[in-house]
Order: C-alpha cells, then structure tokens, then sequence
C-alpha cells in the first residue's frame, strides 16, 4: 500500500499580545521555552513525530529571530528524501500588501501548497 503524501502548515505568525513582554522582540512562535527551546519546536515535534514530514511554516509578525531559529535547529530548506521544513513569508499580491490573519494566509497560499504536492 503506498503512503499518502501529506502536507503540513504550521501558522506561526502570532502577535502573542498576552505574552507581553516576552513578545515585544519577537513573534510568540519565537519565544524561548527552557533556554534551548521555542515554542514553535513543540509543534513542529509532534507533527514530525505524528509521521508528517513535508512541513511549511507560515510566519509574518516580527518573523526574523523565528526564521533564523528553525534555519539552524531544524535545517529549513533542506529537501531531502524524507521531507522537509520550509518557511513561507507573507506574499504580495496584485501589487498590493496587506496585513492577513493567518487563516486568510493559509487560503491564499494555496498555490504554494498545490506546487509542493504536484
């Protein structure tokens, strides 16, 4: 039986407001969880461990400290055999950019999704 090829998106681009202000620097996925960790590596452990290894992380608010993270602990753009994690930044569009709610992210990067699995 052959294996389902599946596609993971991770939204990571949170203000955390609540968090202030562990959030005043950086996005909430970005946050420092026991020194060595970010809250993003949590999710990105279950889904790895959950047998979902083609991963996009959508990020956009204060995204850089989050991008330069899962480039050195998660080796972002690395397409091996076995899958991969890759960032996706806030596209524009019609010449036009706009602040979007992660959802309506989601919707519009559909094209980036369709590309990967083609």
């Amino acid at each position: 039986m052959k294996t389902p090829r599946v596609l993971g998106i991770i939204m990571a681009g949170g203000k955390g407001e609540r968090l202030l202000p562990l959030t005043a620097e950086r996005s909430k996925p970005a946050v420092p969880f026991g020194g060595h960790y970010r809250i993003i590596d949590f999710v990105l452990s279950n889904f790895v461990n959950s047998g979902m290894l083609a991963l996009y992380v959508l990020v956009q608010y204060r995204s850089q400290s989050l991008i330069e993270h899962l480039r050195e602990a998660w080796k972002v753009g690395d397409r091996g055999r076995h899958g991969f994690v890759s960032v996706v930044p806030p596209q524009m569009r019609a010449r036009r950019w706009r602040a979007q709610e992660c959802s309506h992210r989601a919707h519009k990067d559909v094209e980036t999704c369709e590309a990967s699995c083609g």
